[in-house]
């Protein structure tokens, strides 16, 4: 899968509720290991990108 973004416009064909939840009402545990994904994700995107710049630049 490539890494572009990627947008939508979406249309309900049905009733809809929209959920949300709190950041801080995470437990620990999983909030840590969300933000430990997150950082590993942007950890590889910087280093693809910079792969590229050297390929091009």
């Amino acid at each position: 899968m490539n890494q572009k973004r990627r947008t939508a416009n979406v249309s309900a064909t049905t009733e809809t509720q929209c959920l949300e939840l709190r950041f801080d009402a995470i437990r620990d545990a999983l909030r840590i290991k969300m933000l430990m994904n997150m950082a590993s994700h942007f950890a590889s995107k910087i280093e693809r990108d910079t792969l590229l710049i050297q390929q091009l630049g």
